[in-house]
């Protein structure tokens, strides 16, 4: 009876970079998604503004639609956060060094770029606008949360 063949090492790194890399893919999918017409604000208010209504009984008309603006802005913050985290993991692919500030350039920079193209993609779909001012927010978000990595690596980094 003969060993079977050891696996080629270029199937292990495949493996490696689709465990490191497909995290990221999704979410962009996933963004990509939330840009189209289901959640634009005329869906989205749908369920937000009752559930806003249900939790803030005597709220007057703008304020409910300040919530939903606000919330809607947060969402925009948050996805981008994870995204610069998704790219950031993606970019250092297991890597035993916590963090360099390279990496958190380029995860910024896909964060970045990817806010630009979200915001062009929304001015093709009729109930969208493309808006600069949104991506900005985005990037604030991506930055925020790779900011906020720095600081959790560097104080993890003094403790060890």
């Amino acid at each position: 009876m003969t060993a079977e063949p050891a696996r080629p090492a270029r199937r292990v790194r495949w493996w490696g970079a689709l465990w490191y890399w497909a995290p990221l893919a999704v979410w962009l999918g996933a963004i990509f998604y939330f840009s189209t017409d289901v959640m634009s604000a005329g869906h989205t208010s749908r369920f937000l503004e009752p559930l806003i209504r249900r939790l803030l009984p005597g709220a007057s008309e703008p304020v409910v639609s300040g919530l939903h603006v606000a919330v809607r802005k947060t969402a925009h913050v948050t996805e981008y956060a994870l995204l610069s985290l998704l790219a950031f993991r993606a970019v250092r692919s297991g890597r035993v060094l916590r963090f360099r500030a390279g990496w958190a350039f380029a995860a910024f920079a896909v964060a970045a770029a990817y806010a630009l193209l979200d915001e062009f993609h929304q001015t093709f779909t009729s109930s969208r606008t493309g808006n600069l001012h949104d991506a900005v927010i985005d990037m604030v978000g991506a930055a925020s949360a790779l900011v906020f990595l720095a600081a959790y690596s560097r104080r993890r980094a003094r403790t060890n």
